[in-house]
């Protein structure tokens, strides 16, 4: 189990962010491990795909299928 930071969730979401580390927490929380998230870790999120979504770096439609996917995993 580990703890997941809004940054680390948040270079799931933009390419430009990503790195092999973020890639591999992913593939881990994918298939192995379960991870928490501090209790402001929902509100961070949503304020970073709100801010995403008005300065153009993601479309609505990503932001839901992120939520999707957040909502997937073992957080």
């Amino acid at each position: 189990m580990f703890v997941l930071d809004c940054s680390i969730a948040m270079a799931w979401l933009f390419t430009d962010e990503k790195s092999k580390y973020t890639e591999k927490l992913l593939e881990e929380l994918t298939y192995d491990e379960e991870a928490i998230a501090p209790s402001l870790w929902v509100q961070e999120v949503t304020n970073i795909l709100i801010v995403g979504e008005r300065r153009k770096r993601i479309s609505q439609s990503q932001t839901t299928q992120f939520i999707q996917t957040l909502k997937a995993l073992p957080i």
